[in-house]
């Protein structure tokens, strides 16, 4: 009798709301990156950004794609970019901090056209 109460309260337990445990991707601990500047020079997209200094970040995760699906992603240490790409497309660029706790803050996005090098 013991062993179907004790499963009946587990059922009772499982059945309520369960809380929603932290997700690598949780936003809501640190502040966006502000002023994302994208400059295009040859084909060299430099990526720039400013963070407040408050603000207990250890790395950006920075994506740089020719789609809005952002599938490529990098950890960088600081608060410039740059990457080869080639002429002729859109890029999207997408900057989000890492804080100490390996959460991930909000994205500062924006995207920019590069043009065919000239020849």
């Amino acid at each position: 009798m013991r062993a179907l109460s004790l499963l009946g309260f587990v059922l009772l337990l499982s059945c309520g709301d369960v809380p929603e445990l932290p997700r690598p991707f949780h936003r809501g601990r640190l502040p966006a990156p502000s002023e994302l500047n994208l400059a295009v020079r040859d084909s060299i997209l430099e990526v720039s950004w400013e963070m407040p200094e408050q603000a207990d970040v250890r790395k950006f995760l920075v994506s740089v794609s020719d789609t809005s699906g952002f599938s490529v992603e990098m950890f960088v240490d600081t608060t410039y970019f740059e990457v080869v790409v080639p002429g002729g497309s859109v890029y999207y660029v997408q900057v989000m901090p890492v804080g100490a706790d390996l959460f991930v803050g909000p994205a500062a996005t924006d995207s920019v056209s590069l043009p065919y090098p000239l020849r």
